[in-house]
């Protein structure tokens, strides 16, 4: 039995669906666009607090034993500390502006897929596969390729290895036809028929 239905999709929609993509296929937390300055400031923040004790011991090593390694290592300590606080800041702002172009190119390729695609588009799936069609496109994907269906809060993704086989907007879907039934339709047929002797 065949499933199909038409639906539409906003270059909104295709924008927060691309985003959503992203962090499905990225699944570590610390590479979540919303994570990433954070994560950055405190990269930052930990090499700053131990690269300037120790450049100070190397120098005071080269330079001689003028000092204990006892005051060398408190005034690295103290000397590191003060740059933990200008490490964040600088890390946080450099993570700022790397997600914001990260999350551009990713805008800029979901803007370029949507004006190929267009806003109307087709799903239909059998026992066999998935179909989407739009006026200028088709795929096919067989139920074998795909590894899992990923639910997120904007789509539904059908995800092979590190790609995005297919999206789905999740208010496409009709009161007739949920994502469960997609999802037991891929579980039921993905794997190949056992053969009998």
């Amino acid at each position: 039995m065949e499933t199909k239905f038409e639906y539409q999709v906003s270059p909104e929609l295709a924008e927060a669906i691309a985003i959503e993509q992203f962090e499905i296929l990225f699944p570590k937390r610390l590479i979540k666009l919303r994570y990433l300055p954070l994560t950055i400031g405190f990269i930052f923040a930990l090499a700053s607090f131990l690269l300037p004790g120790l450049v100070s011991i190397i120098v005071n090593f080269f330079r001689g034993p003028s000092m204990s390694y006892t005051q060398i290592g408190a005034y690295a300590f103290t000397e590191s500390i003060l740059f933990v606080p200008i490490g964040f800041v600088l890390g946080f702002a450099f993570g700022l502006l790397f997600n914001k172009f990260l999350r551009m190119a990713i805008l800029g390729a979901a803007r370029s897929a949507y004006r190929k695609m267009g806003p109307v588009r087709t799903i239909s799936w059998n026992a066999e596969s998935i179909l989407f069609q739009s006026l200028d496109y088709e795929i096919k994907v067989r139920w074998q390729m795909i590894d899992r269906i990923e639910v997120g809060y904007v789509g539904v993704y059908g995800i092979s290895g590190r790609r995005s086989l297919f999206v789905i907007p999740k208010d496409a879907f009709l009161p007739n036809v949920t994502i469960e039934e997609l999802t037991q339709s891929w579980q039921s047929h993905r794997m190949p028929p056992a053969i009998k002797a």
